[in-house]
């Protein structure tokens, strides 16, 4: 299967991939400040 991008400027993927990567960044902040508090709890 070969997968070829379109030319032209689309709006609405870039929007969601915006919207994918924030939602990552978001996760990765909350699974941090899980680790740290786990980590003090346990002591």
């Amino acid at each position: 299967m070969l997968w070829v991008a379109s030319s032209e400027k689309d709006t609405t993927t870039d929007a969601m991939q915006k919207r994918l990567w924030d939602a990552t960044d978001q996760l990765r902040t909350n699974s941090n400040q899980f680790s740290d508090f786990t980590h003090l709890t346990s002591v």
